[in-house]
């Protein structure tokens, strides 16, 4: 009797330590994934040299584009433009610094640079065993390349990036001073910049007369706060809708000039 007992208590330990079988039809939990927040597509990296270009950058320059060709371009001539810029915002790094070098007032060599853009040599020199280029159908465009961004919100805020303003004036006491201005506008959103387009003639009018009104000690040592004040109460005085804290100045140069000509700058703070 006892050993039929500790028989039993034995096969009662042994199925006490068998695992559990598994059944491989019992699916496996898993802890549930917080979905991600959708990513800014106006911050999508587009090219990268010695700068970092994102769409938001591409965007601006299609909005200058846009209002350079007064609105004449189709949305096949944006795809290709959007396109392009990408392309020429990593080629313009190596000619900005050689073009930086040119012995000119900035407003001639400007000039000059779309001269040299448009210039083309009469004998083109051949490459050994190439073959003769073939020749352009003008009338052809190129298929538009899609761009390694998401299409932007309209409601998102846009930025509008102004060329480069340089002015130079002769200062009673303090000689041959130069002013360099990079004006941006950050509006609130497509609608708001497009709306504005229409107006850039008279907003560029009012900031190129602002800087000029500007007395000596702030054409020569200008204060940033003072000088947003001046160009948006010109701004607005001209174009009323234009936004009170929209404008930027990203940029903010100057000093003595030594190479502009005499006959070009502007005396006594006047025009």
């Amino acid at each position: 009797m006892r050993t039929c007992i500790l028989i039993s208590v034995f096969i009662a330990g042994l199925a006490a330590a068998e695992p559990a079988a598994t059944n491989p039809t019992t699916a496996i939990e898993k802890p549930p994934i917080a979905a991600s927040a959708s990513p800014d597509p106006t911050v999508a990296v587009v090219a990268e040299g010695a700068f970092t270009y994102r769409q938001r950058d591409v965007d601006a320059l299609v909005l200058i584009a846009k209002r350079h060709a007064r609105g004449k371009l189709s949305s096949a001539d944006i795809d290709v433009l959007k396109q392009v810029l990408v392309r020429a915002c990593i080629a313009r790094e190596a000619l900005l610094p050689i073009i930086a070098e040119l012995p000119m007032e900035p407003a001639a060599r400007d000039a000059f640079v779309l001269d040299l853009l448009d210039y083309t040599p009469s004998t083109p020199t051949p490459i050994p065993g190439a073959a003769p280029p073939a020749a352009k159908d003008v009338s052809a465009k190129p298929a538009p390349a899609p761009i390694a961004a998401a299409a932007v919100d309209a409601s998102k805020p846009v930025i509008i990036t102004l060329p480069p303003l340089t002015r130079t004036r002769t200062l009673p006491g303090m000689g041959r001073r130069q002013l360099t201005l990079g004006l941006a506008f950050l509006l609130p959103n497509a609608a708001a910049a497009n709306a504005l387009e229409a107006k850039s003639a008279l907003i560029q009018d009012a900031i190129q007369g602002a800087v000029q009104a500007l007395d000596a000690s702030q054409f020569s040592e200008p204060d940033q706060v003072v000088l947003k004040a001046a160009l948006t109460t010109a701004i607005r005085a001209r174009v009323p809708e234009f936004p009170a804290d929209a404008l930027l100045i990203p940029q903010l140069d100057a000093g003595a000039d030594n190479h502009a000509d005499k006959s070009t700058d502007s005396s006594d703070g006047k025009p």
